[in-house]
């Protein structure tokens, strides 16, 4: 009896033995678990605190143009560029533009006298080709303001359309003016051409002594100068009253000048694609003979507003007129003496040294249009 007693009582204990065993090898891996999951948040959570590392801008795939899978690092997103101080870029084109050292330079415009915003856009244009190439004066080939000129010295449009619209420091230089059509007259109503006349005693860039005129000689480099001669076909509103005694005048200037370079600057065009006025066999039979006499090198003029460069007679024509005060206008066909034409606003920019007048048609936004060489 009492050996069936012990018997029982020592499988009693090896079950009670094997449940502790069984409850502490629980417990064991219980406390190894719970240890291990701390760790891992406690991992976890001084990666967050951890400032991330800065993305990389990463250059344009190709393999993103070409339908190819992007890397991870291409998904990313990609930071703006850090601000720099570095100067303003100059406009499209006009890096490209060089000019030899020592050479003048300057600039032509015309059809420019109202305050839109092309006229604007070709102001702000030109002061930048202005700064960067070092230019020494402005030409305008006129039509100064619209649509009628202005009323007297003290007219506003001096101020608004002229000294307000080519603030920038560079074309704080001499400008050589002409008259249009439209500083004489438009539609039955008159300018007062006079009064641009005296506002050269108003403003130290404003230049224009008289109805034509002649500049002192511009040293271009190597003992050569260059002048202007400038003609105002509207003299008397009429072409046929005034040019007579102004042909008289440009063949004694032309004569009693020794500069290298003469160049020639009117309002209304010998040669021009333009459709609202085109081509003048009238101005070409009094003056190219005469240019011809005196080798006179390039002609500028406006009235058509458009960008062309033209030769005929061993000559170069000029046509600034998209100074942008009015529209460009369409440009007629098969103009055989034009090499390059768009009605297109911008102005011209000109290089010259004792060898070679360099010039370079631009549009609105900088842009080069057309490049010509000019040898004296």
């Amino acid at each position: 009896m009492q050996g069936t007693r012990r018997k029982g009582q020592s499988k009693l204990w090896r079950v009670v033995m094997a449940v502790v065993l069984g409850l502490s090898l629980c417990l064991l891996q219980f406390r190894s678990l719970h240890q291990r999951r701390r760790h891992d948040l406690s991992s976890a959570d001084s990666k967050r605190r951890q400032p991330m590392p800065p993305v990389q801008a990463q250059p344009s795939s190709s393999s993103q143009r070409s339908g190819q899978p992007q890397s991870p690092q291409d998904a990313l997103p990609r930071p703006n560029p850090a601000p720099k101080s570095a100067p303003v870029p100059p406009p499209d084109g006009a890096s490209s533009a060089t000019v030899a050292p020592g050479a003048l330079v300057f600039l032509t415009v015309g059809d420019w006298g109202m305050r839109l915003p092309s006229a604007k856009a070709v102001a702000k244009q030109m002061g930048l080709w202005a700064e960067l190439h070092g230019a020494a004066f402005v030409v305008s080939v006129g039509d100064n303001f619209y649509p009628y000129g202005v009323k007297d010295v003290h007219d506003r449009q001096f101020e608004t359309t002229f000294e307000r619209m080519y603030s920038a420091k560079a074309l704080q230089i001499p400008w050589y003016l002409v008259l249009g059509n439209h500083d004489y007259a438009f539609n039955g109503r008159k300018g007062n051409t006079t009064a641009q006349l005296l506002y050269s005693k108003v403003s130290p860039r404003w230049h224009m002594p008289d109805r034509h005129y002649v500049t002192d000689p511009m040293a271009v480099g190597d003992g050569a100068h260059l002048q202007l001669f400038t003609l105002d076909f509207y003299e008397h509103y009429s072409l046929t009253k005034g040019t007579p005694s102004q042909v008289e005048w440009l063949d004694a200037a032309l004569a009693g000048s020794s500069a290298r370079w003469k160049l020639l600057i009117t309002h209304k065009p010998l040669y021009s694609s333009g459709d609202k006025h085109g081509s003048s066999k009238d101005l070409q039979a009094q003056l190219v003979p005469l240019m011809q006499k005196h080798s006179v090198q390039a002609v500028w003029s406006g009235d058509d507003h458009h960008l062309e460069v033209l030769e005929a007679h061993g000559l170069t024509f000029f046509i600034s007129g998209g100074g942008g005060g009015q529209s460009v206008r369409k440009l007629r066909r098969h103009v055989k003496e034009s090499k390059f034409a768009l009605p297109v606003y911008g102005f011209t920019m000109h290089s010259v040294n004792s060898t070679h007048l360099e010039s370079w048609v631009v549009e609105k936004n900088g842009t080069v249009l057309y490049h010509h060489v000019i040898a004296s």
